[in-house]
């Protein structure tokens, strides 16, 4: 074996069991282009280098070296709840160094927090109890991704889908119903891991 990038994410992925076709879900790549890639019969962007690591939960440079690919786990501030259901307050103001902290691989953005998930209208996603990581700088609303946001001074947690633009439960129980924002939407920011212990 040749040691080339895509050798070393074929065998990070070995050893974290996962298949190809999760690692393509979870980098929005297509399997094709995994399976030709970690064949070595495409280079690899570092754009798309960016993506397999935050999917495989390591630095980038282990992808390209022999370097362990221990994934670095960073503690996040948890700043309150979020009902992931009916409305709740909005997200108070904290003292970061009094905060309840949560370990999360392959986080180490400093302007990360995390919050409680409460309710079961995202639970498909992140059951009652977990947590949630939400990136404060990331606004934009994209198509399919996870937001946290105010409507009318209170908050929830649900997946934004466009066209016509609305905030979606994502549940196994089918109570719960899509929400499309008005004047006055307030997005947190963009959730981008679930925490959940066993």
């Amino acid at each position: 074996m040749n040691d080339t990038v895509e050798n070393y994410i074929r065998v990070i992925r070995k050893e974290r069991g996962m298949t190809s076709e999760k690692l393509s879900e979870l980098t929005g790549l297509s399997p094709t282009y995994i399976t030709r890639l970690e064949n070595g019969k495409r280079n690899l962007s570092v754009k798309n280098m960016k993506l397999f690591a935050e999917a495989l939960g390591v630095q980038p440079h282990a992808l390209i070296t022999k370097a362990s690919a221990e994934p670095i786990v960073t503690e996040i501030p948890v700043l309150s709840w979020v009902q992931a259901g009916a409305f709740a307050e909005a997200i108070p103001e904290f003292d970061l160094s009094d905060c309840e902290r949560v370990p999360v691989v392959n986080a180490n953005n400093p302007h990360l927090f995390a919050l409680k998930v409460r309710g079961t209208s995202m639970n498909a996603v992140a059951p009652d109890n977990s947590h949630i990581v939400v990136n404060p700088l990331d606004k934009d609303l994209i198509d399919g991704c996870y937001y946290v946001v105010i409507l009318e001074e209170e908050t929830t947690f649900k997946r934004f889908n466009a066209e016509p633009a609305r905030l979606e439960p994502v549940s196994y129980d089918p109570v719960h119903k899509t929400i499309f924002p008005k004047n006055g939407t307030e997005v947190v920011g963009r959730v981008i891991k679930v925490v959940n212990d066993l």
